[in-house]
């Protein structure tokens, strides 16, 4: 097989893991609509980076890492719920990026960004989006029962002695560097896709919380090999490819919906 290909399924099967598992984590919370945020920031990022002339992947990191920092204190200090802190984050990173696409020299100089090009990652990419995903399941496999317990109830944890705060912001920093690492390979208008999808279509599977993150984990796996696979035979986007790959397994998920 093409050292190219290789590279290409390790990448997506990287972010695939990572996406779905975070994607739990969000679904859980009720606070869906971070992953979309998170990905218009990295986008604003890498607009700001080409026109810097810097390393976009920087660019896309510090914006998602202030995004992720701004989101929790906004909540906290104003006693507004995370999701009406996450939705003028959204407006703000959305109104930004459309006024630097303005000083874009060439707005298709973005497009890459947009929808993902999997076949131009590096090696670095690569290893980063493997590193992210041992992490997240590091983390998820040591912090478990407390992660599970801040999903049920904050305030609940927090009477246990959880740092449920603390908890919290890992969430939406991991939600951020997992954004970042996947906007090259699937794109910045698509990776919320795969962050939800997954998720939802375990959720519709089971109610236990292990087995909805080793659900979701196969869904988002299965979706991108399946993608690759296809854009790579029918000559398609891989990144459009995967997520309606996705999209088309939580359809099938709701005909064997245990919750219906």
């Amino acid at each position: 097989m093409d050292i190219l290909l290789i590279r290409s399924y390790l990448a997506i099967i990287f972010a695939g893991l990572s996406c779905s598992l975070i994607g739990v984590l969000l679904v859980t919370l009720n606070v869906s609509f971070l992953g979309i945020c998170m990905s218009h920031a990295a986008f604003l990022g890498v607009l700001v980076s080409l026109i810097l002339g810097i390393n976009p992947f920087i660019g896309a990191l510090v914006c998602t890492s202030l995004t992720a920092g701004i989101i929790g204190p906004i909540a906290d200090k104003s006693k507004i719920t995370p999701e009406t802190s996450i939705g003028i984050m959204f407006s703000a990173v959305m109104g930004l990026a459309f006024i630097f696409m303005k000083f874009l020299p060439n707005s298709t100089m973005a497009t890459d960004y947009l929808w993902g090009s999997v076949l131009t990652l590096s090696n670095f990419d690569v290893l980063f989006l493997g590193i992210l995903a041992l992490v997240i399941c590091l983390i998820l496999t040591v912090f478990g029962r407390q992660i599970t317990i801040v999903l049920f109830d904050r305030v609940l944890a927090t009477s246990f002695g959880i740092n449920a705060k603390l908890i919290f912001y890992t969430i939406l920093i991991c939600c951020g560097l997992v954004t970042t690492a996947s906007i090259g390979s699937i794109g910045g208008l698509l990776v919320f896709s795969l962050i939800l999808n997954p998720a939802v279509s375990a959720y519709q599977l089971t109610f236990s919380i292990k087995k909805m993150f080793i659900l979701a984990a196969l869904f988002g796996v299965g979706a991108c090999v399946i993608g690759l696979s296809l854009a790579w035979w029918l000559d398609l986007p891989v990144g459009a490819t995967t997520v309606v790959t996705s999209t088309v397994l939580y359809v099938i998920s709701l005909f064997f919906s245990v919750k219906r």
